[in-house]
This record gives C-alpha cells, sequence and structure tokens, in this order.
C-alpha cells in the first residue's frame, strides 16, 4: 500500500493524515482530510487493546492503510 494520498475528490486540494480523541475501548481514531475544504475520508480505529510497542505499530500502520485506501478510492477504482 503506497502511503500517498490522491488530491481532494471536491476540491483537488492536499490531503493529510489526522487523529483525534483515545477511546479506551476502541483506541486512536485516524482519519484523511482535505486542507483546503476540510472534507473527510472514512475514520478508522486502531486497537485500544493495550499493545507491545511493536504490535502498537502494526496496529497505526493498519490504521494508517485503511484510512489511506478509503481516502483514495474514487468511483473509476470500483
Amino acid at each position: 500500500m503506497s502511503d500517498e494520498l490522491k488530491p481532494c475528490p471536491f476540491c483537488g486540494g492536499e490531503a493529510e493524515m489526522c487523529s483525534t480523541f483515545e477511546n479506551k475501548f476502541l483506541g486512536k481514531y485516524w482519519y484523511v482530510r482535505c486542507k483546503t475544504c476540510y472534507s473527510r475520508g472514512t475514520g478508522v480505529y486502531e486497537s485500544g487493546i493495550k499493545l507491545e510497542p511493536e504490535e502498537e505499530y502494526a496496529a497505526i500502520k493498519g490504521a494508517w492503510d485503511k484510512a489511506i485506501k478509503a481516502w483514495n478510492r474514487r468511483v473509476s477504482n470500483v
């Protein structure tokens, strides 16, 4: 999976990875949003279970990959 984010499908602006609150049951919430119009892609939670450092990295990487895949998906990719 490439970490490259496609431009915003609405305005063509640059996208960025974002995160928000920690939820003790679900974990941290990751999503991609446009820096210009603030449109957001589908959000993804990483695991909220206490993990070892290498497992935590894998959980975060998995959440990032899912959020990027959701953002980069276009109708023509279906």
